[in-house]
């Protein structure tokens, strides 16, 4: 299977694989790798290749790192510079989980100076680069990117102007933008199955449903509409 986000396809957090084991042992794995750095971030798979993030706690440097999936043999590794800043004792430099296509892949991270999203290729190099500006918030961010179609959904998410964001995936360039309250920076990018997710607007008692409070929170009447945001037409 290929694991591309975030608990994985759709962000449902399953996997429909058989003969996955339900406990850790020295019989469940085949191979060990020491990672650079630190990182709160999952891993992402496509085909024969695992993408991991991770940072240097003493200087905040980033590393992107891609590793063969059955030998374990690391295929590339790059290094970005970053910068360290206050977090929460249980978050990282490198807590935003990659996604992962046929042919890009996006990571993320954040400073309090900058919110840092770059898409690399399958062999490491980098086609485009974005910085959202800063990125103001107590405990670090926590939020990941997706692809969906042909657009990177990501939000610029902190306690200052707020926005969640739709790039095309190929350059990088903003194609749709929405306006958010900027009251939490832990929010994640949500999955974009709008138009077919099973719900109700409304809950048992009459009040908002938790679909509702969502598609509200970023500013959305309707799924349509918020499926409308995420799909490949150019009006948002």
């Amino acid at each position: 299977d290929n694991w591309n986000r975030f608990r994985g396809p759709n962000g449902t957090g399953l996997s429909i694989g058989g003969n996955i084991p339900t406990a850790w042992s020295e019989d469940s794995h085949r191979w060990v790798i020491e990672l650079p750095g630190v990182g709160h971030s999952s891993p992402v798979i496509w085909e024969n290749k695992i993408f991991t993030t991770s940072a240097d706690e003493q200087n905040g440097e980033q590393f992107v790192q891609c590793v063969d999936t059955k030998s374990g043999q690391v295929l590339w590794k790059k290094r970005f510079q970053s910068k360290t800043y206050s977090h929460h004792k249980f978050n990282s430099f490198a807590s935003a989980t990659p996604c992962v296509d046929s042919n890009s892949l996006i990571v993320s991270w954040t400073t309090k100076e900058s919110n840092d999203l770059l898409c690399l290729d399958h062999n490491g190099s980098v086609k485009w680069r974005r910085n959202f500006g800063n990125y103001k918030t107590q405990h670090g961010s926590g939020f990941s990117p997706i692809i969906y179609q042909e657009r990177v959904i990501m939000t610029h998410d902190h306690e200052g102007e707020s926005a969640l964001l739709a790039l095309d995936k190929e350059t990088g360039k903003t194609l749709g933008s929405r306006k958010t309250s900027g009251k939490s920076s832990r929010r994640v990018s949500f999955a974009c199955r709008f138009s077919g997710m099973k719900g109700s607007m409304k809950d048992e008692s009459g009040g908002p449903s938790k679909l509702n409070k969502a598609l509200e929170k970023w500013g959305f009447s309707s799924k349509q509409e918020a499926a409308s945001f995420c799909s490949n037409n150019k009006k948002s």
